[in-house]
């Protein structure tokens, strides 16, 4: 079945190939649902009969879990089902840092719906570990009263469909980090966010691509009447592993209001060969500098993590570069 998925708020041409994605894609039948690891006892778990994101599908059956976050949060699952359907709402109510980390053993269906509602300081990790030959559709949605740090690293999947939004209210600040992994996989990111008096966004995006990758990605920042005083930028650093991956990148900046600052950028190269050239110098393989120039890419981001969780996504890095 076709579906038109992750559409662009605002349109440019056609010709770019970039604005909607058409998807063919046959769904899993819904069976039940998996169980979760959660180190708190404040939540709600149960299912429901309506699930809808911007990413555009919507289901009649999911599986919720409604969390309070008074302290440091983990949560961790295993996908062993044909399909997950999710929605997970963090109510935020303390300086909090929350790890969200999912894996799977077989080719699955992940859609999962991310709810924040932050009312205080807070850091959330949201890593993505599931089977290379997954699929992966996250939608995450934001309701920021304080600052927000919010960390996605995905890595895997051969499908991987991501929407980010957030419309910040007066004198908050939301910062967003992607780092995404491609090795022969499809990836369409289409992140916003709007600015209102005195508030901050900002997206930044590191990504890998190898093999066949067809990557698409597109970051707006808003700056609303009203938004005076106000700070976004949105910005991608792509790496290109081969000579037939596909990296397609759509900034936009939106402007209805004076005395703000707005940045956008795009970058994208290849590995340094002069880096390559002095690592190999120093008794390094080729293969080995090249790992580690690709580790180098995402540290800034891995290390902000727990360190258990830091080195699962390095121990998972080496198998799948």
């Amino acid at each position: 079945m076709k579906y038109i998925l992750n559409k662009t708020s605002v349109r440019t041409s056609n010709n770019y190939l970039i604005n909607d994605l058409e998807l063919e894609y046959e769904m899993p039948n819904i069976k039940n649902f998996g169980n979760y690891s959660i180190d708190t006892n404040n939540y709600k778990e149960y299912d429901d009969n309506y699930f809808e994101s911007k990413i555009g599908f919507s289901f009649n059956k999911c599986h919720k879990l409604d969390i309070d976050i008074d302290k440091d949060t983990t949560i961790e699952y295993c996908i062993n089902e044909d399909i997950l359907i999710d929605i997970i709402t963090l109510n935020i109510n303390s300086n909090s840092k929350i790890n969200i980390k999912y894996t799977s053993k077989n080719n699955i269906s992940h859609h999962m719906k991310l709810i924040i509602n932050s009312n205080n300081n807070a850091i959330v990790n949201l890593i993505n570990m599931i089977d290379k030959t997954s699929s992966s559709f996250v939608a995450i949605e934001v309701n920021n009263k304080s600052n927000l740090e919010i960390n996605f690293i995905d890595l895997s999947g051969n499908i991987r469909i991501n929407n980010y939004y957030n419309e910040s209210i007066n004198n908050t600040t939301c910062t967003f980090n992607n780092i995404y992994f491609g090795n022969n996989d499809l990836i369409d990111i289409n992140y916003y966010a709007s600015n209102e008096l005195c508030s901050e966004n900002h997206i930044n995006v590191y990504g890998i691509l190898n093999g066949n990758s067809n990557k698409r990605f597109k970051g707006i920042i808003d700056f609303r009447k009203g938004a005076s005083k106000s700070i976004g930028d949105v910005s991608e650093d792509v790496t290109l592993l081969s000579n037939t991956s596909i990296s397609r990148s759509l900034p936009i900046l939106l402007c209805h209001e004076e005395d703000v600052i707005g940045n956008h950028s795009v970058s994208t190269g290849k590995l340094d060969k002069d880096k390559i050239f002095y690592l190999m110098s120093k008794g390094l393989s080729l293969e080995e500098s090249e790992k580690m120039l690709i580790k180098a890419k995402f540290n800034h981001i891995v290390d902000k993590l727990d360190d258990d969780i830091a080195l699962s996504i390095e121990k998972y890095l080496d198998e799948i570069i």
